[in-house]
């Protein structure tokens, strides 16, 4: 049997938790019915404009025209050829080079027959040039030594007049270490080449073939040569090249 004073204190805890309890669902309600009423406000209000994003955003204007200028296929148009795979525009924005590293002509050199397809994924270069507002090509360059799944065009760099042009291909196989040593070895299989090409008025020509000084075939896994680095610089050294395990950086910067 509960005595008086045991059964009076039960009542008070009881009544204490059943005042919490209904503090707490008055607390849900209210904040129910403060959302419910805050959506009915907003949906009489129609849609709200978004907060503005922080940061610099540049708007079309007669400061910052922004316009299309230029559609730009290649000469000899094909499937999986990927052209644009590459590209580099010259610094004073008239001189454009894309690389189609899976471009399958035989052709060697400059301007040569762009409609065979003999050698499957050898890659090419096309240089475009700007007259006004129109893009007109300028040259079909391909490696003086192509090879079948060299992809030249891999990386493609300008000089800032563009008069000076960078191309790498990745695989190309040649045992020759330097400048201009055998185009005509493979026995180095994937060692990867550059070929630079200057440009004299609107002629183009081959001016270099450089190997490493320590050409090395690449190594099982090392399927990532895109992570290369090719280029053309106005002032310091001319030409940096960077292989998969080699980094190499002009003294000055933004070319790395």
């Amino acid at each position: 049997m509960i005595d008086p004073h045991g059964r009076e204190e039960m009542k008070r805890r009881l009544s204490h938790c059943l005042l919490s309890l209904a503090m707490a669902v008055s607390g849900v309600v209210s904040g129910i019915t403060t959302d419910t009423k805050a959506q009915s406000q907003r949906a009489r209000q129609g849609p709200q404009t978004p907060a503005p994003i922080p940061g610099p955003i540049v708007q079309p204007s007669a400061t910052f025209p922004l316009k299309q200028v230029g559609y730009i296929k290649p000469s000899n148009p094909n499937e999986r050829v990927q052209f644009g795979d590459a590209v580099a525009l010259s610094g004073d924005g008239n001189t454009l080079a894309v690389g189609a590293r899976a471009e399958s002509s035989a052709a060697a050199g400059i301007n040569g027959n762009q409609t065979d397809a003999s050698a499957p994924s050898s890659g090419a270069v096309y240089v475009f040039a700007r007259q006004g507002d129109r893009w007109l090509q300028q040259a079909y360059l391909k490696a003086s030594n192509p090879g079948i799944n060299d992809q030249f065009g891999s990386l493609v760099a300008l000089s800032a007049d563009g008069n000076t042009l960078a191309v790498s291909a990745h695989f190309e196989d040649s045992r020759a270490i330097g400048v201009n040593g055998d185009q005509a070895d493979n026995s180095m299989e994937q060692s990867g080449a550059v070929y630079v090409f200057a440009r004299t008025g609107a002629v183009w020509s081959q001016q270099a073939y450089l190997k490493a000084s320590n050409t090395g075939e690449a190594e099982e896994g090392d399927g990532q040569q895109r992570r290369s680095r090719v280029c053309v610089r106005s002032r310091g050294p001319p030409l940096v090249a960077a292989g998969l395990h080699q980094v190499v950086q002009s003294q000055r910067g933004g070319c790395q």
